[in-house]
C-alpha cells in the first residue's frame, strides 16, 4: 500500500501540474493580461474560469483530477504507515503466517 500511496502522491502531482499548465496556456490564448493573471493570481484562475468555460473546461478538469489522485495517494500513504507512528513495524508475511499458527504445548 506504501507504493500506491506514492504513485498516487506522483500521478496526481503531474495530473496537476499538466492541468494547472492548461489553464495558463488557455488564459495566454484569451489575452495576455489573463494569462498573467491565471499565473500569479488564484482568484483570477477562477474568474478566467467562470468567464472563459468553453477554453477552461480541459484543463480544470485535469487540474480538479489531480487533485483527487494527490488526496487519494496521501490517504493511502495514510494508511500504510499508520503502524510507523504507533512504534510497530509491519510484519512480513512469514511472520504472520507462523504467528497465526496453533503453537503445541509440550505435555509434562
Amino acid at each position: 500500500m506504501l507504493v500506491s500511496g506514492l504513485v498516487g502522491l506522483a500521478a496526481g502531482a503531474v495530473l496537476l501540474l499538466v492541468g494547472w499548465l492548461m489553464l495558463v496556456v488557455a488564459a495566454f490564448r484569451q489575452g495576455a493580461w489573463w494569462g498573467i493573471g491565471v499565473l500569479l493570481l488564484e482568484p483570477v484562475k477562477w474568474a478566467f474560469v467562470g468567464r472563459h468555460w468553453k477554453h477552461a473546461k480541459r484543463g480544470l478538469i485535469a487540474y480538479l483530477s489531480g487533485h483527487l489522485v494527490l488526496i487519494a495517494g496521501v490517504i493511502l500513504l495514510a494508511i500504510a504507515t499508520a503502524g510507523f507512528a504507533n512504534g510497530l513495524a509491519p510484519a512480513s508475511p512469514g511472520k504472520v503466517a507462523a504467528a497465526a499458527a496453533p503453537q503445541k504445548r509440550s505435555q509434562r
